[in-house]
């Protein structure tokens, strides 16, 4: 009991730790460097528990204790706590004594928790083993366990200092680093980031990942530095991150130009889901393997923001806007082992870029491959995007308002271009133009269900081209020529599509377009049906209400209005590919319907969906952007 009260505040630590017999410590010490403790010294009480049995606890007061400390070895693990916690607690200094145990050891000598320390830490199998948790390292901080492996010592730490993490697995929580340059290796089993801040100086590399395992990053920040995640070209498996944010970079993720004859000898992966890149200079420079980004933000990054030479690159659900140049400039390669090179563009938007969109090219074999364009929006690029030396799809994209061109396709000889369903609206340059390769050979080409209006250029024009099909195509009002290098059959026609709003950017149609169709997979262009006529005799404002979905775009649930004359009917939710993903029936009173964003097949994925109403009157359909 005497011992309790002279704890004072720190009594109910101590209780806590006699109260529990399994793990009861033979007594604890208390460091006051006024003199109200135990010792005045940390140094002095180390010294006193170094052989004593139970494991101790040292309990720190704050205090900016003037020396430096050394951890000796225990034969179990002891705790060195300092309640007030590194704001108010430090030593100048700490060493890791000696240590007997083995590389293989599972052995842990100290938990430290609560410490400030002025000069560098370093831990290595030769010392005593200690974990740190809730400390700050002011001068640098080097675990190097290479020649063995040992679970990840740190734990919601702070560095502002060189830090090295070598032959670490396990799970890093929460650490911050400030100016402090991170190289981290893990072994076998891997090491993941998570909940973690690096932020430097410009100029400064944030982290360095020479030879790695398995690497992983999630809800990571990297902020105000030269170079934020700098990788070697080969010697890791795997690498990923999730739910990031990178600002002000000058390149983000990088890859180290350490050996360029194994670029494409191993398909490494680099998978980045959910994150956001802004103000980077370069957001990802990636050369070999494979390469995925997943519901990603772009904004206000330079040009070539994404640049890599990969075998597979893969993007869906992409929102890159405001960019100083080219959005996505991929090439192509293969690796040995090889597989066909491809690149696939799914469900994206871009918008106000200061360059191309999307330029995919083909380097070394044309004739293998493929480059993929899938329900995409270009507006207000330069050029919407620009494909190369493949063979070529683009199937429900918008390429509107852009300066130059809407999409540019170079095929190779003997290649397959396809543009299906697509609308090229008011591009300063041609909508649609597909040129020959440089040897002038052609490409066997299917155009289907395109829309190309108001262009400055041609609508669609072909300059080599083989047509295999081309029909259903409208193009019209081009200044350039409606349909160049080609003679359209009957079935391609030149009529006013009848958009809804094009000042605005809404390009879905009127239900008396010619391009609309009852039948979503019919429609002629990208965008459906999305606006009623008013029927005759009825003031234009008097329909004003008519289907519609707000928002629009939407991240969350979302309110179908229905029309006024409605009574009753079915409501369907369809996707790119004309699944029914959500459906209801509508009572006659119901004036409007909610939709949380559940489908039959689980939450519903950002992209383009079409909402059709079917009732008494002509059925009407409406384009639905649901957004990360």
């Amino acid at each position: 009991m005497s011992l309790l009260l002279r704890m004072g505040s720190f009594a109910a630590i101590a209780c806590l730790s006699l109260a529990n017999a399994d793990t009861a410590r033979a007594h604890s010490v208390i460091v006051d460097p006024s003199g109200g403790g135990d010792f005045t010294t940390v140094q002095a009480a180390l010294n006193s528990v170094a052989a004593s049995f139970p494991p101790e606890t040292v309990i720190v007061r704050a205090g900016a204790h003037a020396e430096t400390v050394t951890l000796p070895q225990r034969d179990s693990q002891s705790l060195l706590v300092c309640p007030a916690g590194p704001e108010s607690t430090s030593v100048a200094g700490l060493l890791l004594g000696p240590s007997s145990y083995g590389v293989g050891s599972t052995h842990r000598d100290w938990v430290v928790r609560g410490l400030s320390v002025g000069a560098s830490v370093l831990s290595t199998p030769s010392k005593v083993r200690a974990r740190f948790e809730q400390c700050a390292f002011a001068a640098g901080f080097t675990v190097d366990w290479l020649e063995g492996g040992i679970p990840m010592p740190v734990s919601e730490c702070e560095f502002h200092g060189p830090t090295s993490l070598l032959g670490i697995y396990g799970i890093a929580q929460s650490l911050r680093f400030r100016n402090a340059p991170l190289r981290t290796e893990p072994r076998v089993g891997g090491l993941y980031y998570m909940d973690c801040t690096f932020a430097g100086a410009p100029g400064e590399t944030l982290v360095v990942a020479p030879r790695t395992e398995d690497l992983g990053f999630t809800r990571c920040t990297f902020d105000s530095a030269g170079v934020g995640v700098w990788f070697p070209n080969g010697g890791y498996t795997g690498l990923s991150m999730n739910r990031c944010r990178f600002r002000r970079l000058a390149l983000a993720v990088g890859e180290l130009p350490i050996s360029p004859v194994l670029v494409f000898w191993a398909k490494r992966p680099l998978t980045v889901n959910d994150s956001e890149w802004e103000y980077c200079d370069r957001a990802l420079s990636w050369p070999g393997g494979v390469l995925t980004l997943a519901r990603d933000t772009l904004r206000f990054c330079g040009d070539g923001a994404v640049q890599c030479k990969v075998e597979v690159a893969d993007f869906r659900n992409l929102l890159v806007e405001d960019n100083f140049g080219t959005a996505l400039d991929v090439t192509l390669a293969q690796s040995v082992p090889s597989q066909d090179p491809s690149a696939y563009v799914q469900q994206s938007l871009f918008r106000r870029v200061a360059g191309v969109g999307a330029r995919i090219r083909q380097s070394e074999y044309p004739d293998l491959g493929s480059i993929w364009l899938g329900s995409c929006r270009f507006e207000r690029c330069v050029t919407g995007a620009e494909l190369s030396e493949s063979a070529l799809h683009a199937q429900g994209c918008v390429f509107f308002a852009n300066e130059q061109h809407g999409l540019v396709m170079t095929p190779s000889l003997g290649m397959i271009v396809s543009a299906e369903s697509n609308s090229f609206i008011a591009n300063g340059g041609d909508g649609f133009w597909l040129r020959p390769d440089m040897h002038g050979s052609s490409a066997l080409v299917d155009i289907q269900h395109d829309l190309a209006a108001h262009n400055s250029g041609a609508g669609v024009r072909l300059e080599g081209g083989v047509p295999y099909t081309f029909s259903r195509n409208d193009s019209w009002s081009n200044t350039g020529g409606d349909f160049v290098g080609v003679a359209p059959d009957t079935s391609n026609f030149s009529l006013d599509p009848r958009f809804c709003g094009i000042a605005s950017g809404d390009l879905t149609l009127s239900s008396d377009s010619p391009c609309a169709s009852s039948d979503p997979l019919a429609v002629i262009g990208a965008c459906g049906v999305g606006c009623t006529l008013a029927p005759t005799g009825v003031a234009p404002g008097a329909i004003s209400a008519a289907f519609a979905v707000r928002p629009n775009p939407s991240r969350g649930a979302v309110e179908f209005a229905l029309p006024p004359a409605a009574r009753g009917g079915r409501l369907d939710v369809l996707d790119v590919q004309g699944r029914v993903v959500w459906s209801r029936d509508v009572g006659a009173q119901a004036r409007a319907l909610g939709w949380s964003g559940e489908t039959a097949y689980g939450p519903a994925s950002p992209g383009l969906y079409w909402a059709r109403f079917s009732g008494a009157g002509p059925v009407q359909t409406r384009t639905l952007i649901r957004l990360r």
